[in-house]
């Protein structure tokens, strides 16, 4: 009989000690860093454009990648600025859309967003009309090419050469829509507001806590403990 006992007791030490190490190897899994998406929903594809956001005589960002039939979104901020396309060999003198000038007061950016349509893949060149902001180098690009042939740097410095007050734009809104900001859809995926194009975080996983771990460990010196003490009383 006491033979029997001390069979047992070794027989359910195996046991105990595998449910600890199972329960300890799956709380030291590696754990999921959260990812940040800045995708644009595919239902929506917009392309968003600041204009002298933090009081820069700049456009943010100044080159995009734009695909067919997706759209360029410029959000103005103060004090005014405007947005107008050029031909390359002619900085900051509009030859396609005009928003017209845009005056904004707030901080977090005018509530009306001037918006293009892009049909084809062709260089898209625009500046700012606004008196001496292009002349200032404030310019930007969509779709340059890749040759290198025209860059945005020598679009710039071509129109930083040009004479003061040299900007001469079209009549009136042309060639875009101006409508209210879109507000946030809270889908996860990346939307626009009157402060810009901040993307929204979207959560995917989650990262261990060291409680998590804890709790598993309790789990695996429970069992041991429970064996021991059914093998304690076997010896009574």
């Amino acid at each position: 009989m006491h033979f029997s006992k001390i069979t047992f007791i070794l027989g359910a030490l195996p046991f105990a000690f595998a449910a600890y190490g199972a329960a300890d190897a799956s709380s030291s899994s590696t754990a999921v860093t959260p990812s940040t998406t800045t995708s644009t929903s595919s239902s929506d594809p917009t392309h968003t454009i600041l204009v002298g956001a933090g009081g820069q005589l700049t456009f943010s960002p100044n080159e995009t990648k734009a695909d067919i039939n997706t759209t360029l979104e410029f959000h103005f901020y103060p004090k005014t600025h405007s947005v107008a396309q050029a031909a390359f060999a002619s900085p900051c003198n509009g030859s396609g859309f005009f928003s017209g000038p845009i005056a904004t007061t707030s901080e977090e950016g005018n509530l009306t967003v001037f918006s293009v349509l892009v049909n084809d893949t062709k260089p898209i060149w625009f500046y700012c009309g606004f008196p001496g902001h292009c002349e200032s180098g404030m310019v930007g690009a969509v779709n340059v090419p890749s040759d290198n042939t025209k860059t945005l740097a020598m679009f710039s410095d071509a129109a930083k050469k040009l004479a003061k007050n040299a900007t001469k734009n079209p009549q009136g809104t042309v060639g875009g829509t101006l409508a209210p900001v879109k507000a946030e859809s809270g889908s996860g995926s990346s939307t626009t507001s009157a402060a810009g194009s901040s993307a929204t975080a979207a959560t995917t996983g989650a990262s261990a806590s060291p409680s998590s771990g804890a709790g598993i460990r309790g789990v695996g010196w429970m069992t041991f403990a429970g064996a021991v003490g059914v093998a304690g009383l076997l010896s009574v």
